[in-house]
Formats: structure tokens, C-alpha cells, sequence
């Protein structure tokens, strides 16, 4: 908190309007933490990801997205981002 309070006195109003938006509600920091778990787990502390491929990436994105999750009533994100872009079209 004491480095935005820095920087927004440095940069000015947009940067403390870009950290207020990137502020999360209290709720919301368990799922975050779950997901850079997940994502851990493919890719472990210390990992060279110069190595890493975009296919890589694009199968361990799609092994994450298709998972279930308890805040989304066990559906998985791709279903739930699928339903949403079906009501607006």
C-alpha cells in the first residue's frame, strides 16, 4: 500500500485511479490465490518460462479454464463465460 501511495504522489491521478481498479474485494482474494495455485502447480517457483511454449501455455490455460470451481456452482469458467456471451448475441 505505502508503493501506490508513492507512485500516485509521483504519477498523479491516473496511476491512483489505476490502483484503486485494481483493488480486490476481500472476497475475492482466496479464488486469486487458488488460481496462482493451480497455475503453480504446472509451473513451479523457479521456472525458466523462456522455455515454456505458447502451446504450453495455451494447454495448461485450457486444463484451468474447464475446471470446475465451487464459486461458479461447479461449473467451469468456459461454461459460465459461454452462457453470458449466449445472452448478449
Amino acid at each position: 500500500m505505502r508503493t501506490t501511495i508513492k507512485i500516485a504522489a509521483q504519477r498523479g491521478d491516473a496511476v491512483r485511479r489505476e490502483a484503486e481498479i485494481r483493488r480486490r474485494a476481500s472476497w475475492e482474494h482466496g479464488t486469486n490465490e487458488h488460481i496462482n495455485g493451480l497455475i503453480r502447480w504446472y509451473l513451479p517457483k523457479g521456472t525458466d518460462f523462456s522455455k515454456i511454449s505458447e502451446e504450453q501455455i495455451s494447454q495448461i490455460e485450457s486444463l484451468i479454464n474447464n475446471r470446475p470451481r465451487k464459486c461458479l456452482g461447479f461449473k467451469t469458467p468456459i461454461e459460465v463465460a459461454s452462457s453470458f456471451v449466449a445472452l448478449r448475441g
